[in-house]
């Protein structure tokens, strides 16, 4: 992971893109039964090229997955405290309209948001709040899953170069 201030040029195009606030980060979020998680990125088979105008025209794609079991974190090797870890079975994908489709290939989704957005039943209640939980890493085959670096490790690295954000950035349980 890498960091760099932004310059002020740079600010400015940005400004018309919603901030992330601190508040909705969650550094404790913990895997469970029926926890959806969106997996947000950009994969390289949706990009549209220009080689005319030398410009790649990015297109966000959402990956809404569930948790893998706890029993599927330990066969797998994966540490919860450290990382998400989602099923992803391609051919058997469930849109939002309820339709099975084959979503995009993932390949390109490293570096995007993961957000959870809440159980099941706290979705059809409407009493979840989805938070930022992680930033995608890669997309394995065996079994077929998406994973996740925990948004606590990214916040602790920040803190660690920046001091003087510290006392903004949240204790994690997990460090």
């Amino acid at each position: 992971i890498a960091f760099n201030e932004v310059p002020r040029n740079i600010l400015d195009w940005l400004a018309g893109y919603e901030v992330v606030d601190i508040s909705r980060t969650d550094q404790n979020q913990r895997p469970g039964a029926l926890i959806q998680y969106s997996f947000l990125g950009y994969p390289a088979s949706r990009n549209k090229p220009s080689l005319k105008h030398k410009t790649i025209e990015p297109t966000i794609q959402p990956y809404h997955v569930v948790t893998l079991t706890e029993a599927q974190y330990e066969q797998l090797g994966l540490n919860a405290a450290s990382h998400i870890a989602v099923g992803f079975d391609p051919p058997n994908t469930k849109y939002p309209d309820g339709v099975v489709r084959t979503p995009p290939n993932p390949q390109g989704i490293s570096g995007g948001p993961v957000w959870c957005l809440g159980s099941l039943p706290e979705i059809d209640g409407e009493r979840n709040r989805p938070t930022l939980v992680g930033v995608a890493i890669e997309h394995n085959k065996a079994p077929e899953r998406l994973e996740a670096s925990r948004i606590a490790f990214v916040l602790q690295a920040i803190s660690q170069i920046f001091p003087e954000l510290t006392t903004e950035i949240p204790n994690s349980q997990f460090l």
